[in-house]
């Protein structure tokens, strides 16, 4: 019994040892972040094939987006839709756009196109003929720029980053001053970096990575204590030349984390990051990220707004997008289903989405088809176009009376005019009112109006 008792006992005393050291904590807690970020990127896909090709491939899309609205002030706009059917050839300088707006009986049509410097429109609702002119400047000049810049983002898989760079520097970090201390059924593990290690720290963090800009580490000392019994974490100290953070246990999975200015409640869980805090102003603010199966949320809360998303990617290539934003004034609800298929090189996102603003609101009805791929775009032909510097007097004339003619017959007409009215009549009080007070003695003013200003003094100047 005794043998038995003394084998059990160096042997609890050597899985110990083994188990809890510095070095293994690295391992387990790199293991543990890594299946958070995989759990935080579930669903979440760059299309490398379109980035990489985005310069070769032409695109082709068909979006519609109606208005609708509840609201007595903006009931002008209620039920107009916004068709747009796009084609672009990035590689031929080339883009035309098929725009169309409805609203109950009201219809205008009409094609914009741009090959290269040159500009058509094409309306027969306007006139039967195709205007064009030449832009003194590259239209296309900062494609080349735009779409390298895309291309390399292709390069990087933004999953795979987060989780190298973690498993790197965890597996650097054993390279520094660790030390393993045993207190009752607590242990301390302590990492320190100092001047004699940190280069061969720093150097094998660079050659893991195999980048010139990567993170660097420079002087710090970090003691972690931890339960053995059930493998938390009691409280933690990271300190550096410069500053000091403090955590400690308040609760299961909660820390209260001070700095030198600074103080925090973090709670952290498999399943989500919670941190409660305090946002510029020094009001309370708290930021969340959880997820689940195939879900992932973000929150972030202050007393003067919320910000919610939520990424549902239940179904394969599909992403529902749940968007809640609300502010003093502003309230932005949404729903945005993205699903996206590389195989057919098509793409597909539908949705509502609520704008309010105090009493205002307004929803907007989504939809957009695309597909990308090689020649899909095929120039449309102008060569009859006109030059609008040729445009003869009856051919202006014909514009104005049928564009005015389109145009009176939707009722958002009214709401443009109505605001425009509204805006240049507070604009033109503020010139009358700026006018009278620059021209009358002392710049007292009894009266203005659009003609003359009265004076305090009885005194009336014409403007």
């Amino acid at each position: 019994i005794v043998l038995i008792i003394l084998l059990l006992s160096i042997g609890s005393f050597l899985f110990i040892k083994n188990k809890y050291t510095a070095s293994s904590f690295l391992d387990q807690s790199s293991k543990n972040i890594n299946t958070f970020i995989n759990e935080v990127f579930e669903g979440i896909t760059i299309n490398k094939d379109y980035l990489d090709n985005i310069d070769k491939y032409d695109v082709i899309s068909d979006s519609n987006i109606k208005l609708t609205t509840a609201s007595s002030e903006l009931k002008d706009l209620n039920n107009l839709e916004i068709g747009l059917k796009t084609n672009q050839s990035l590689k031929n300088n080339y883009l035309d756009m098929d725009i169309s707006l409805k609203q109950d009986t009201g219809t205008l049509t009409g094609t914009l196109a741009i090959d290269n410097n040159k500009i058509y429109i094409d309306s027969k609702d306007i006139i039967n003929k195709v205007l064009t002119t030449k832009s003194d400047e590259d239209l296309f000049g900062n494609v080349d720029e735009y779409t390298e810049k895309l291309k390399s983002y292709a390069k990087y898989d933004i999953e795979s980053i987060a989780n190298n760079i973690v498993k790197y520097l965890f597996e650097s970090l054993k390279e520094a001053n660790l030390n393993t201390k045993y207190n009752g059924l607590n242990v301390i593990y302590t990492y320190e970096i100092n001047d004699t290690n940190k280069d061969k720290i720093n150097d094998k963090f660079m050659k893991l990575v195999n980048e010139n800009n990567a993170i660097t580490l420079e002087n710090v000392k970090i003691t972690i204590e931890v339960n053995m019994l059930n493998n938390t974490v009691e409280n933690f100290t990271i300190k550096s030349d410069e500053s000091e953070i403090k955590g400690v246990k308040i609760d299961k999975n909660k820390y209260k984390i001070t700095s030198d200015e600074d103080e925090y409640e973090v709670e952290v869980t498999k399943e989500k990051i919670v941190i409660n805090g305090k946002d510029e102003n020094n009001n309370p603010a708290q930021a969340k990220i959880e997820t689940s199966d195939n879900k992932a949320m973000l929150v972030y809360t202050t007393n003067d707004m919320s910000l919610d998303i939520t990424i549902n990617s239940e179904k394969k290539n599909t992403s529902n997008i749940e968007i809640k934003i609300n502010s003093e004034n502003i309230k932005t609800n949404g729903n945005l289903t993205i699903t996206s298929d590389e195989k057919n090189k098509t793409s597909e996102i539908s949705g509502k989405l609520n704008l309010s603003y105090n009493d205002y609101s307004i929803t907007l009805d989504i939809k957009n088809n695309g597909k990308y791929g090689n020649n899909l775009v095929t120039k449309k032909n102008y060569n009859n176009a006109i030059d609008i510097e040729n445009v003869t007097e009856e051919d202006s004339l014909t514009i104005t009376t049928n564009l005015m003619d389109k145009i009176s017959k939707f009722k958002a007409y009214n709401f443009i005019q109505n605001l425009t009215d509204s805006i240049w009549g507070n604009i033109s009080d503020d010139i009358i009112e700026n006018t009278c007070q620059n021209i009358c003695p002392g710049g007292e003013v009894l009266s203005s109006s659009t003609s003359s200003c009265i004076c305090a003094d009885g005194e009336e100047i014409e403007i």
